[in-house]
């Protein structure tokens, strides 16, 4: 999804008063650990001007896909549990092979805009790409 789409489907998951406190630093996808953290500070240091603001991480060592969780040792890390055992794998496995997600799983909002996003050459075409690789 690109950025715009991104930022809509998450706001659209919160109230007016909380869409006011969220902000979105957008990367590029860079496969270079140290690059990425880099360009992750860049964004982070852009929204956050004031020196005496906190920053922190909030998260879940799920596996090995968790590491970059300990890629950022100046920022305090709260670690939680796994928010009612979800993974994002399975509904996009899912969401690939023609399924929509329930509200057990995701916003209804976020529903609403993967329905309209299934109507669309680009989930086709993932689709597709889905069903070559399964």
């Amino acid at each position: 999804f690109s950025v715009a789409e991104r930022e809509q489907m998450i706001l659209a998951a919160f109230s007016p008063e909380q869409q006011q406190r969220i902000r979105f630093g957008a990367l590029v996808d860079v496969y270079d650990d140290v690059k990425w953290t880099k360009a992750v500070k860049q964004a982070v240091a852009d929204i956050v001007s004031d020196p005496a603001k906190k920053i922190g991480l909030i998260g879940h060592f799920k596996d090995q896909s968790s590491y970059y969780l300990a890629l950022f040792p100046e920022w305090p890390l709260v670690e939680l549990e796994n928010f009612y055992y979800l993974s994002a794998t399975p509904i996009r496995e899912k969401y690939l092979a023609g399924e929509l997600p329930d509200s057990s799983t995701v916003p209804e909002s976020t529903i609403q805009f993967l329905r309209n996003f299934q109507r669309t050459v680009h989930y086709q075409q993932l689709q597709q790409l889905y069903r070559q690789q399964a």
